[in-house]
């Protein structure tokens, strides 16, 4: 069948321009044929327009982190992932202070957004979101889908490069790599910052909070300013042998 399709081409090359568009029909005919032999079905293109969308985005800490650059970054990757489709973003929806370990149903802005599925007049048709390591965590993903799918809203992730197809065992797996990436993440940061933490105990004597060892007491060694405002100022405070039980310490070690 490859050698007829090929010899076709060539005589079509050959023959005039006319000639040409049968020769087409002719090979699509036979590729039709081809895989009606082999029991397979052809799906037409789907609709390349998306329409109205939900946005969900998460930002983890208001003090160290700025919500409006966190959100406006996250919306703009959304936008520019659904807009040569004809995705339109009409709602938004941003957890402020939510860990991503917390569930949706425990979340202020996903728990809003999990109520709207029920609405048949919420004005859109699916959700997308900036980043999918922000908004799922661990197994979150695999209990969240099946509610938008139960409804018939399309969730648009752009780790995958389109909407999520529950048939695909392809976007199963991405998803389920997403959310351990994502748990991997977290676990790293507190890894890195209880280490820092450690370093600075032993490094710089910072006091990390609590009361102070018997025969030491807290004294000041140094600020900073807060990136919330100019004027908020964190207080350093460290470790230092407190003169009145010294020599209370001093027998304690010498016994």
């Amino acid at each position: 069948m490859w050698q007829s399709r090929t010899v076709a081409v060539r005589e079509d090359r050959r023959g005039p321009p006319n000639t040409r568009v049968g020769a087409v029909v002719d090979q699509a005919s036979e590729w039709a044929a081809f895989d009606a032999l082999l029991g397979i079905e052809v799906e037409s293109a789907p609709d390349a327009t998306v329409g109205a969308l939900a946005f969900y985005g998460r930002c983890s800490t208001e003090d160290n982190q700025d919500p409006e650059t966190s959100r406006a970054w996250q919306l703009s990757n959304a936008a520019k992932f659904v807009r040569p489709l004809g995705g339109v973003i009409v709602a938004e929806f941003f957890d402020i202070g939510q860990s991503r370990s917390v569930p949706w149903e425990r979340r202020n802005a996903a728990s809003r957004l999990l109520s709207e599925l029920r609405n048949r007049d919420r004005g859109w048709t699916g959700l997308v979101v900036g980043e999918g390591t922000r908004c799922w965590f661990g197994n979150q993903f695999s209990l969240t889908a099946p509610r938008f799918e139960a409804y018939g809203l399309d969730l648009w992730v752009p780790e995958l490069g389109g909407k999520f197809e529950n048939r695909n065992p392809s976007h199963k797996v991405l998803m389920s790599v997403l959310g351990g990436m994502s748990e991997s993440e977290r676990q790293h940061v507190q890894a890195r910052v209880r280490a820092a933490m450690d370093a600075q105990v032993v490094n710089e004597g910072r006091h990390q909070g609590g009361r102070a060892p018997y025969g030491y007491k807290r004294k000041a060694i140094g600020c900073e300013y807060l990136p919330s405002t100019i004027r908020r100022q964190r207080l350093f405070a460290g470790s230092s042998r407190n003169t009145s039980t010294a020599s209370v310490t001093a027998q304690s070690r010498i016994d």
